[in-house]
């Protein structure tokens, strides 16, 4: 059975990995990620060095209709609606959670081709 966080993961092209818990996690810039809260909802964890950019976070996804969890003085955590595209929108872009590329099999030999031209030089 796919999980919710699996799910969405899948369905925005991002990465899950376990978090040293062993828990399901996507991860994002700096130590940011989104995680699954086990009631079908998911909640982003953000962490900063100032208390200023914490509160300017934390009053975005208020705006938007995150439900805060837990509020310290330069990080938190606040719960999301993932079947709301605003929403996972935000999510994503507050914690840094770029989506995977989706190459065509064009564009993947190409790469290929540059990778290997760049190593056939440096070898010289």
């Amino acid at each position: 059975m796919e999980s919710v966080i699996e799910k969405f993961a899948e369905k925005h092209r991002l990465r899950v990995s376990n978090d040293e818990c062993g828990d399901l996690v996507i991860s994002g810039r700096k130590r940011h990620q989104i995680f699954d809260n086990g009631d079908g909802r998911l909640g982003v964890l953000l962490v900063f060095s100032s208390p200023k950019k914490w509160n300017k976070r934390r009053k975005l996804m208020t705006a938007a209709g995150f439900e805060p969890r837990q509020d310290a003085r330069t990080e938190g955590t606040a719960l999301f609606n993932p079947g709301d595209q605003a929403q996972s929108k935000l999510a994503m872009k507050l914690a840094g959670a770029r989506p995977k590329l989706a190459l065509t099999p064009e564009e993947k030999r190409a790469r290929f081709a540059r990778l290997e031209a760049y190593r056939r030089g440096k070898a010289a």
